[in-house]
């Protein structure tokens, strides 16, 4: 009936086509008449319906076998090993004990179609697991953005983000991924959607933590630390859901095929070893490695490419002047510092995605109860992902570009837009007493004292238009502090040199004043006699002769009041 190729390992039906030529010739003698037909030729005729219909229903139950065969995924085929070797066995008795004539071909053909019914349940049932429970749940890992949305958004990269190597492992063997399975939808089938569906709500609700209204805020960078590390905390322990999420699958994926190798394989040369299942959890343990690294690497390119683009601001940082040096508050060690909590906070969510517990089979040949599947072991302390993440070379590259690289720039742009301040140093590194003392050594007329007001007055208007803001990346700098101080530095020079000239026309209008007051004193007095008369007379002659003189002294009073008014 069958036989097995050499050179594949094949099964093909094995019927000498000139059975099928003979029936037909048979046939047209029968039609022609007076040819004599062998009576064995007759014999067979009268078969040629069971032939065709053995012929047909064992080479759709090849197919069948062949299609169901290459639905496995390639990363499970060894565990799938059993059941195959107990098909082909199943196959076997039409390798040497029956021929096309037998009576129980029936039920070799039924026993052979029951085995295919009950594997393909089987492959169907394995592969709703790993692609609603296990592909999912990695798709979500590797999705999930763990730093706050509120203030930053992932950025595409030019990359798949979702960087897992698992294209083998869900390819088929004709090279094709398996879908959804269309038949024999059980329970599992919809445990496994909901579980599916409530995983991406979750990682949808994660990923999207802001209402995305309105302008970015922008924090302290005390704040920025607090509100970025609680998120990366609420959504690693998302992680550590969704890793053992995964682990629950293959156990109950595990669970399945060893039930099924149990119970339903009859005979079997090569049954799996432990090696062969610690491969299938090793690779699902390494793809959530690969999905929990793809989260965090996302998260990090994320904060390096805002730190440095020209998107609002996140930080504001005060620009201000402390004598003797201009600097900022917070400082720029200060958010070196937040920018490094951030990045070590990002690796550090690795460490709540434990790997997969040894306790829940190690083998195939250890029972696992439903129970075991649902819950993950908590009396032994399980090793973490954390020293496989923090020594990637990428994952450490990017903290490299995010922290040292990136600050580095920021620090240097903030330093030469603070340096641009340094020519106003003067202002306070100068001794304004000693100046001033100077200046006045010099014997200045009224027009050097207008120079050096309208030097101080123009300072100050330059002042005023300094920009309030300069955004570099992610930091705005706010010079209102450092315009007020400086406004008042400038200031303080003006006034001593306008309390000055106050303080000279003060003084010349004292003198005048004290002239008048003493004239006006002697010419009340009474007028007895002549040589009173001529007192009076004598005053009046020196106010006539000292009027163009005093009128004189008024004016560089005048001149000194319109330039301080």
């Amino acid at each position: 009936g069958v036989q097995v190729c050499t050179e594949t390992g094949q099964i093909f039906v094995n019927l000498d086509r000139d059975i099928l030529h003979t029936f037909r010739e048979t046939k047209w003698m029968i039609r022609l008449g007076g040819v004599p037909v062998p009576e064995s030729a007759k014999t067979m005729l009268l078969q040629e319906d069971k032939f065709k219909r053995y012929l047909d229903h064992l080479v759709y139950l090849l197919r069948e076998q062949h299609r169901i065969s290459g639905k496995i995924r390639h990363n499970l085929q060894p565990l799938f090993r059993p059941a195959l070797e107990d098909l082909h066995f199943k196959f076997h008795p039409g390798l040497s004990q029956l021929t096309w004539t037998s009576l129980n071909i029936d039920p070799y053909l039924q026993k052979i179609a029951d085995a295919l019914l009950k594997l393909e349940e089987l492959v169907n049932k394995v592969n709703d697991i790993v692609d609603q429970r296990a592909d999912k749940n990695l798709q979500a890992i590797a999705q999930t953005f763990l730093l706050s949305s509120k203030s930053l958004n992932p950025v595409s990269e030019s990359t798949d983000p979702l960087n897992i190597n698992t294209n083998n492992a869900n390819s088929t063997e004709d090279g094709t991924t398996p879908r959804t399975p269309a038949v024999n939808k059980n329970s599992t089938t919809t445990t496994t959607a909901s579980t599916s569906s409530s995983s991406s709500s979750a990682m949808d609700s994660l990923n999207n933590d802001s209402d995305n209204e309105g302008d970015v805020p922008q924090y302290s960078i005390d704040e920025f630390a607090s509100s970025q590390i609680t998120a990366i905390k609420r959504k690693g322990a998302f992680l550590s859901s969704q890793s053992a999420e995964i682990e629950s699958a293959i156990n109950e994926l595990l669970h399945h095929i060893q039930a099924y190798n149990s119970w339903v394989v009859e005979q079997c040369n090569s049954p799996v070893s432990d090696n062969e299942v610690s491969e299938v959890r090793s690779f699902y343990q390494n793809s959530i490695l690969e999905a929990v690294k793809t989260s965090i690497k996302s998260s990090l390119y994320a904060l390096l490419h805002r730190m440095t683009s020209n998107e609002p601001a996140l930080f504001e940082i005060d620009v201000i002047l402390s004598v003797p040096a201009i600097t900022t508050t917070p400082t720029m060690a200060d958010l070196h510092v937040v920018l490094m909590a951030v990045a070590s906070e990002l690796v550090k969510a690795s460490s709540l995605v434990k790997v997969f517990s040894e306790t829940t089979a190690p083998g195939m040949t250890i029972s696992v109860s439903t129970s075991d599947m649902k819950r993950s072991d908590v009396s032994a302390p399980r090793e973490s992902l954390y020293s496989q993440v923090a020594n990637d070379d990428t994952i450490l590259a990017l903290i490299d570009d995010v922290t040292p690289s990136t600050f580095n720039r920021i620090y240097e742009a903030v330093q030469s837009f603070v340096a641009e301040f340094q020519r106003y140093n003067y202002l306070w590194t100068e001794n304004m007493q000693t100046t001033f003392a100077a200046f006045l050594r010099t014997h200045p007329t009224l027009e050097h004292f207008q120079q050096q007001l309208d030097r101080y007055q123009g300072l100050e208007r330059d002042i005023t238009h300094i920009g309030s803001y300069e955004q570099i990346g992610a930091v705005s700098l706010c010079t209102a502090s450092l315009k007020y101080s400086l406004k008042a530095e400038a200031g303080a020079w003006k006034a001593q040199y306008a309390r000055h000239l106050q303080e000279q026309a003060r003084d010349k209008l004292t003198s005048i004043s004290d002239y008048l007051a003493n004239t006006r004193k002697k010419l009340v007095i009474p007028v007895n006699d002549l040589d009173d008369l001529r007192a009076v007379m004598g005053v009046l002659l020196d106010i006539v002769q000292r009027e163009t003189d005093i009128e004189r002294q008024f004016v560089p009073v005048e001149d000194t009041l319109e330039l301080l008014r």
